[in-house]
């Protein structure tokens, strides 16, 4: 299954399709790399019989040895509280240590190649500034962290740290630690501290100490998310997950319920690919009294309370409090050297609950650790997900409230900057329709963007696009940076004399700037008249694509395409003209454009082609893939 399908598989869950209580891999009898899967029956229509569960063990003795000789016969599972026979319990232990290192990280074939090796393990760090409190708390993290880059990994292993609004386009995991060590050393809790650092931060998070909260938890968990689904598709032999964070969840009732989803989706991520979530709250614990544990158990979502499930869930393990943190990564490294795999066919049918599971060994001294249970797919609704894998999700806010205003013809399209976040760009023309030209011109647009929890990201006015503006004019665009997933767009439609003529509404979802394979953003078309207005917006100077698909044989189109390969990697773009039919017509000449240009640049005059329907293909050709886009286009006598 490709890795888009996996992210959308985990858009899904993190939606809270449904409530995710733990994870644990699932399959039917097909061959994967990794310890989980999706049974083939299913992706292809079906019935998925047998389906097999398997489960992650890990089993030491008293004193925190690994026991390496146990049969399926030692071992006693009850699935939703019915005992279930165990097929086979194979050992996952490390080979024997290899004095060479391992070969270094410079591509992404070489990322996927090393984390599937046998003898090395893959570790992922997300260091939470926005929920770790500066001083003493922040000092623990750095020594404690970086201690264990020292001391517990191994030169084959893969690392990487991610902190807070780092790029998540750069992740990579890789044997040199000297980055790793950098990302540690600059960590600085900012709990408590709402001062923007950023133009991101003061456009997006807002201005009250509710809202910044409340924003920073989506940052967080939209980090996390991106980070356990390129764990994912790598596929790694063994792997885990660290989080170090506080309180997360104390901003307000509201936020933190609807934000418990989407940890809970993380859950089911690591739960799917099979890794373990290791939680580590810095602050020194103390004692609760016992009317504060009483709350603590009847509120369910107390920030303790969530890093202990995710850990449980998962098969992990929660480190609350400083002093223990040492331990805990310790047993986070001793862990992926050997666990095992202990697999069934459970006797209740495949009906999309959650089944709880239990885990015992008939040797006195075992003790064992797995995930709290599993998700059983429901083979009618499995295929439905796959089936519409490439479908849009549906509207966050209700079809009553989205609204398209006839008056403007309106175009969104992203950009990436150097840092691998995302911009949104928006431009508005007026419209041409018989409706349109009959109410009051429009002069002025509104434009609001917020998250789905209604925090502000930026409200701006913008003006009609212009063919060619002055240098230094760019009221008629408008790029801000966005975080990725949905956002709400609003629009308020001004006339000359400032009065409200109408309004629209839409959901955008932006996307991640990351993936395996080659990337084309919306292809920005710009409109030249003259020559003059050809030679100004050529060379990457700040202009305005046109929202228009219809041009007269008199124009002349400077067509931008925003791609790039999220690892990296070199690319080669390239543009034709097709007819109606999807013929090739003629190639389009690509500019040798100023070095200003971040964007490939096509030049593309209308006046050889005969009035009609046309289509502008982008191809986009890489190490990893290719990918292409067509924008369909008519052109008028």
């Amino acid at each position: 299954m490709t890795g888009n399908r996996w992210r959308w598989l985990a858009c899904v869950t993190c939606a809270a399709l449904f409530a995710v209580h733990g994870g644990a891999g699932v399959s039917a009898q097909r061959p994967v790399s990794h310890e989980t899967g999706v049974d083939a029956a299913a992706a292809t229509g079906s019935d998925p019989a047998p389906v097999s569960i398997r489960i992650n063990a890990i089993v030491t003795d008293r004193r925190g040895r690994p026991i390496v000789d146990l049969k399926p016969s030692d071992f006693e599972l009850q699935d939703n509280g019915v005992d279930q026979k165990i097929e086979s319990a194979v050992l996952k232990a490390m080979p024997p240590a290899d004095s060479a290192p391992g070969s270094p990280i410079r591509s992404a074939e070489d990322e996927q190649h090393a984390a599937r090796e046998p003898d090395t393990r893959l570790f992922a760090i997300y260091l939470d500034e926005f929920h770790v409190a500066d001083g003493l708390d922040s000092v623990r993290v750095r020594d404690e962290v970086t201690r264990f880059v020292d001391t517990e990994l191994r030169p084959r292993d893969l690392l990487f740290v991610l902190k807070t609004l780092d790029p998540v386009g750069s992740i990579r995991f890789v044997r040199d630690r000297e980055t790793a060590r950098a990302t540690i050393r600059s960590f600085a809790g900012r709990k408590g501290d709402y001062a923007p650092r950023s133009s991101f931060e003061e456009q997006f998070f807002g201005r009250t100490p509710e809202a910044v909260e409340s924003a920073r938890g989506q940052v967080v968990i939209t980090a996390l998310r991106e980070l356990a689904m390129r764990m994912g598709e790598l596929e790694p032999t063994r792997a885990a997950l660290l989080v170090v964070t506080e309180d997360f969840a104390r901003d307000g009732g509201g936020a933190r319920q609807r934000r418990l989803p989407d940890w809970q989706g993380l859950s089911r991520i690591a739960g799917h690919f099979n890794f373990p979530i290791y939680t580590f709250d810095p602050r020194e614990q103390q004692d609760a009294s016992p009317a504060q544990a009483s709350d603590q158990s009847r509120s369910g979502d107390q920030p303790q309370m969530i890093l202990q499930g995710l850990a449980a869930q998962t098969g992990g393990e929660a480190s609350l409090g400083g002093p223990a943190f040492a331990s805990t990564l310790t047993r986070m490294s001793r862990d992926l050297d050997a666990y095992y795999v202990l697999t069934y066919q459970p006797s209740q049918a495949t009906d999309g609950r959650f089944h709880p599971i239990q885990v015992r060994s008939k040797r006195k001294d075992a003790q064992i650790r797995v995930p709290t249970g599993y998700w059983s797919p429901l083979s009618s609704e499995w295929r439905a997900w796959l089936a519409k894998a490439a479908a849009p999700p549906a509207p966050s806010r209700p079809p009553r409230v989205l609204k398209r205003s006839p008056l403007i013809d309106t175009w969104i399209g992203f950009e990436r900057g150097s840092d691998g976040r995302m911009r949104l760009v928006f431009t508005w023309d007026s419209a041409t329709t018989p409706s349109a030209t009959r109410r009051p011109p429009p002069h002025t647009v509104v434009l609001k963007a917020t998250t789905p929890a209604d925090t502000p990201i930026v409200e701006s006015e913008v003006e009609a696009v212009r063919a060619a503006p002055e240098p230094g004019e760019s009221r008629d665009r408008l790029a801000f940076e966005v975080p990725a997933g949905r956002i709400q767009i609003d629009l308020t439609i001004l006339g000359a004399d400032g009065s409200t003529l109408d309004t629209a509404a839409r959901d955008i979802d932006v996307p991640a700037a990351r993936g395996t394979t080659p990337v084309i953003l919306p292809v920005q078309i710009v409109r030249a008249r003259t020559a003059r207005d050809f030679r100004m917006i050529v060379g990457g100077a700040v202009t305005a694509p046109s929202p228009a698909r219809e041009f007269s044989r008199t124009e002349r189109l400077l067509i931008r395409t925003p791609a790039f390969d999220p690892a990296g990697a070199p690319i080669t773009v390239t543009g034709a003209i097709v007819n109606s039919k999807g013929q090739r017509i003629r190639e389009i000449a690509r500019l040798a454009s100023a070095a200003t240009s971040t964007e490939p640049e096509f030049d593309l005059p209308l006046g050889w082609l005969a009035p009609g329907d046309y289509g502008i293909e982008i191809s986009v050709v890489g190490g990893t893939g290719s990918t292409r886009q067509l924008v369909p286009i008519r052109i008028t006598g």
